[in-house]
């Protein structure tokens, strides 16, 4: 079973992620912010982490930047609502290795179908 770990500040946006991984086969570790994140990161094997952008704390672009130094290999998908400045910040996830990222709200399917693309992207590299 792969895991996905979610970071996010919104528990309605984690609850529904991980319900949409969860009904389709993934094991889904929920954190609020980037440096709980980069604790279960450490922690456990994580196949696929999902960043918010915006956190309290540490922000999504330095969680990346954490994540991307504790394992190069690291697959990550950046999330975050659509404003200027998530334009921005999503463009230095991606900068900071991030492999897919997506604007909020997304469709389940979207986010199954990036998972998949990012785990084979993972798998390429490999």
């Amino acid at each position: 079973m792969m895991n996905v770990l979610v970071i996010d500040d919104d528990v309605t946006v984690r609850t529904g992620i991980r319900r949409v991984l969860e009904s389709t086969g993934y094991d889904v570790v929920e954190a609020e912010t980037g440096e709980d994140g980069l604790d279960c990161f450490c922690d456990r094997r994580i196949d696929i982490t999902i960043v918010d952008i915006v956190l309290p704390g540490a922000s999504g672009v330095e969680t990346i930047a954490a994540l991307c130094r504790h394992d190069p290999g690291a697959r990550i998908i950046a999330i975050s609502g659509f404003t200027e400045g998530d334009v921005e910040s999503l463009s230095e996830a991606k900068r900071q290795k991030a492999n897919i990222a997506l604007f909020k709200p997304f469709t389940g399917k979207i986010l199954v179908d990036a998972v998949q693309r990012c785990l084979r992207a993972g798998d390429a590299a490999a």
